[in-house]
């Protein structure tokens, strides 16, 4: 659900950057963990089903990652990831939402854009080595009001192809993040990346006409995997 503010900024939107209280990664150690648990998971399976075909096999490889760390995070609290960029997290209320916003709107960390005469946006600037993307993010909230998945959409450099942008934002993920887990079949002319850390899924993938990367909490929804929709969603 996009939220918008007339007059008032309501609309959400997220900028990537690098300070810590707006683009976290885990602390430095999730994610290395994560693509280290990852690489093993691919070599034993293939050892073992060297039957499967590629495809199955990355399906397999997801799925058993997935379940590994879905489980290690619901072991406790603690080790819930909940981060996402510009501070926000899994599981914020709309209210919740609306009050980091403008927190992050005090502290100078979003940029106001007009939309028409009585409507403003206020959207996070994504730092990347071509230069700064106004960037916005679309929650989604599941039956407890929580959030459960964020979709980012930065705006594509006028001049530069969606692969060679999507690489810049990639780019800018593991640096955050750690190496992606996975890279998927390409879409849409573009790779597909995969991170995944505890109960937190990052999509990176092209659309039609942009770059998007999502974040999902997966005790609430399991991903598209790579050749096909998985239809086990199930919204808290």
């Amino acid at each position: 659900m996009k939220l918008r503010f007339l007059l008032i900024p309501l609309t959400a939107f997220c900028m990537i950057s690098s300070c810590s209280s707006c683009g976290e990664g885990n602390n430095g150690t999730n994610a290395t963990n994560s693509n280290n648990d990852s690489t093993s998971l691919s070599i034993n399976n293939m050892d073992e089903n060297g039957n499967r075909s590629e495809e199955e096999q990355l399906e397999y490889d997801m799925t058993a990652m997935i379940t590994e760390q879905v489980a290690l995070a619901n072991r406790s609290k603690s080790n819930r990831v909940e981060t996402m960029i510009a501070g926000f997290e899994l599981g914020m209320t709309k209210r919740e939402v609306k009050k980091h916003m403008l927190r992050m709107k005090q502290k100078k960390h979003l940029v106001r854009v007009k939309k028409s005469a009585k409507v403003f946006e206020y959207v996070y600037q994504l730092k990347l080595k071509s230069g700064k993307s106004n960037t916005y993010m679309d929650f989604e909230y599941g039956r407890n009001g929580g959030v459960y998945k964020a979709v980012c959409k930065p705006s594509k450099f006028r001049g530069k192809s969606k692969s060679k942008f999507l690489e810049e934002v990639h780019d800018l993920l593991t640096e955050w993040y750690g190496p992606h887990n996975f890279q998927l079949p390409n879409s849409k002319t573009c790779a597909h990346y995969v991170w995944i850390t505890g109960n937190r899924h990052i999509d990176l993938y092209c659309t039609s006409k942009n770059v998007e990367f999502v974040y999902t909490d997966l005790n609430v929804e399991i991903p598209a995997s790579s050749s096909k929709q998985q239809k086990d969603k199930v919204v808290m």
